[in-house]
């Protein structure tokens, strides 16, 4: 529990879920979609101190004595009866937080709602949360803690660049939706033409481990970023495949008997540069996890798609991506996301030809190393 001079932040308790419900449609209506919100209280009880939890979250609550700013009392007094009878109108803000991970540097925090109530604005409550936050992600071992805010928030940014964080605006957040998602998922693989006959997709295990480090430096080259990868085996051996999973993944392998094309191995693999146990014959890999929305509750993210140079065109991205969708369809996920570079032009084409959304007036924000570990000793 923290304490500032008049409040409390603390973990949220499942009788907090009916005034987190209500500052959620807050948020909603403040960001002109007040018609998004589709989380039931069973699903955000189910999803955040349910067995498997999918989000975290702290509240701001006024400490014993201090009274509502009579704006508040008379927004409380206003609303719905059906809606406020279960609310603690003494809870003035939360934030809601998940784990992350990056297939180049690791461990990261995301923050997906900050909410302070109007009138308790400007006294460094929002701050505070976001301090909390990053407290927690130091303590996780987190690289980096991440969030998005909509580009004509104009106060927010501000906020965000005072504190350290960096917008990020080449890269775009990607959505497939409910009926869209279950579509793509529920699909067949035209296999004209395409190599998926000699392939086989399944769950990546520890023995893939060097495999997939190759393929996610194979990654950063081709994105022009080689050196961005700072993960090792020993990180993705233990945040993958150890007692505490932050991601799952998905290898795309030939089938014995099956060739590989000829030029795989000089173009990509030359000796030189092998990792050690690297299995050559895997050609592609997909990273996911799960992550959460408070409007529409649970999210497959895909962290990282890649197929070698030698083998794209071939069908095996699609099918990768087709893979990840049934599995957020089987979670009962209504919606898959990803991130792309604004500049690659050849993926965009591809993901609207699958039916998804780009989402240009949402920007990511970073608070990244040195910046993160000051912020949060603070």
């Amino acid at each position: 529990v923290q304490e500032m001079e008049n409040v409390l932040i603390r973990p949220a308790s499942p009788e907090d879920a009916p005034s987190i419900l209500w500052m959620i449609q807050l948020i909603a209506e403040y960001e002109k979609e007040p018609y998004e919100p589709k989380l039931t209280r069973k699903e955000f009880l189910r999803d955040g101190f349910g067995e498997e939890k999918y989000f975290s979250a702290l509240v701001v609550e006024l400490k014993t004595g201090i009274p509502l700013v009579e704006e508040e009392r008379r927004n409380s007094s206003t609303e719905m009866p059906s809606s406020s009878m279960e609310r603690n109108e003494r809870l003035i803000g939360y934030v809601l937080y998940f784990s992350r991970y990056s297939s180049w540097r690791g461990r990261m925090l995301h923050i997906e709602d900050l909410f302070v109530k109007e009138p308790y604005r400007g006294n460094g409550i929002g701050s505070q949360l976001m301090k909390e936050c990053a407290k927690v992600a130091m303590s996780r071992g987190c690289h980096r803690m991440s969030w998005e805010v909509l580009d004509w928030n104009v106060d927010a940014i501000r906020l965000y660049k005072r504190i350290g964080g960096t917008l990020v605006h080449d890269w775009l957040c990607v959505r497939l939706v409910e009926d869209d998602l279950k579509r793509f998922a529920a699909a067949e693989t035209n296999q004209t033409g395409t190599m998926l006959a000699d392939v086989m997709i399944r769950e990546a295990n520890a023995a893939d481990v060097p495999s997939l480090l190759w393929l996610i430096q194979l990654d950063s080259e081709h994105h022009e970023e080689p050196h961005e990868v700072v993960i090792g085996e020993k990180e993705l051996l233990g945040d993958g495949f150890g007692e505490e999973k932050y991601f799952s993944a998905l290898v795309v392998e030939l089938k014995p008997g099956a060739s590989p094309v000829e030029e795989a191995v000089s173009q990509d693999f030359p000796s030189s540069r092998l990792k050690p146990n690297s299995n050559q014959r895997i050609v592609g890999h997909a990273i996911y996890y799960h992550r959460y929305s408070t409007w529409k509750g649970r999210v497959l993210h895909v962290a990282g798609l890649f197929v070698r140079e030698p083998y794209r065109g071939k069908g095996i991205g699609i099918q990768l991506m087709r893979e990840c969708a049934k599995i957020a369809v089987a979670k009962d996920c209504p919606r898959m996301c990803w991130e792309v570079k604004k500049a690659n032009s050849t993926a965009l084409k591809f993901y609207d030809k699958i039916g998804s959304t780009c989402l240009p007036e949402w920007v990511i924000v970073r608070l990244v190393g040195e910046a993160l570990s000051a912020f949060a000793n603070s």
